[in-house]
């Protein structure tokens, strides 16, 4: 009786949790449903009622074994500390269920934005021109560089995740040029598509270490990328004012942290 109560709570859970990212990606943006099919509780929680319920099946095979009329101590303790886990892990996946309402969506979405405007652009204060930067006249503009090396996309389009800028600093002090970022993060790669371009280089660098340095994903991703998280308010303010939802509250509140976003922006150098 406890296996199959286990195992219909096992079932029961899980379905509530995949039909809820189900409707979500539905209700606010289809590009939420990585993020909430992915997250790490979900995945802990299978395990450990999974590892419960195999765990219990293996004991009754040690219950009573050869007529002993004995039951093991220590899988009895081990079901026992399992089943315990097993209920936190259940009480703090039912918590995470909270996050799929709108209120928590949006806080989560505008958090990550400020996390990323923070680490990405320094603050404008301090760094603005001088007066005598005005007074100078037009400087012509410099001789371009002749680019001797370029690394280009190939395969199925993709989306830049993150540059690894330590590693393309590094490499640009090797071979004594400049690396030129053809696009920025969260844009999308087709075939053919120039990645990256080395100017002015005194050697060919390995292909494969400024291929490393470009993280390509199927799907945007938080990490460097402020426009995202606008992105994805975006999404969520235009399902909500659609006839098939008509919450208009729910645009407002998006209104209101794409605002917050784009001042926080203004006050950053780009």
């Amino acid at each position: 009786a406890l296996l199959k109560e286990r195992l219909f709570s096992l079932t029961l859970v899980f379905a509530l949790a995949f039909v809820m990212v189900q409707f979500s990606s539905s209700a606010y943006s289809p590009r939420l449903v990585r993020w909430l099919s992915r997250a790490p509780i979900i995945w802990h929680a299978l395990g450990i009622f999974t590892a419960t319920f195999l765990f219990a099946i293996v004991a009754l095979g040690w219950v009573d074994r050869n007529g002993s009329g004995q039951v093991p101590f220590f899988s009895t303790w081990v079901v026992i500390l399992l089943l315990i886990a097993s209920v936190l892990v259940l009480a703090r996946l039912v918590q995470g269920l909270t996050m799929l309402q709108v209120t928590e969506v949006l806080y989560f979405i505008s958090q990550k934005g400020q996390q990323v405007v923070g680490a990405t652009y320094p603050p404008l204060a301090g760094i603005g021109p001088t007066r005598s930067d005005h007074d100078q006249l037009p400087k012509p503009p410099p001789a371009v560089p002749p680019v001797t090396q370029t690394v280009t996309h190939t395969g199925a389009p993709l989306a830049i995740a993150a540059y690894d800028v330590p590693a393309l600093v590094s490499l640009a002090k090797q071979v004594g040029g400049v690396i030129v970022l053809s696009y920025a993060v969260g844009d999308a790669v087709l075939e053919g598509d120039t990645l990256l371009s080395v100017t002015d280089g005194q050697f060919a660098l390995p292909e494969a270490a400024l291929r490393r340095a470009v993280q390509l994903q199927r799907d945007r991703t938080f990490e460097q990328d402020p426009k995202y998280a606008l992105r994805l308010l975006v999404d969520i303010a235009i399902k909500a004012l659609s006839p098939a939802i008509n919450d208009p509250t729910t645009a407002v509140q998006a209104l209101d942290h794409i605002e917050d976003l784009l001042r926080r922006l203004a006050s950053r150098r780009l």
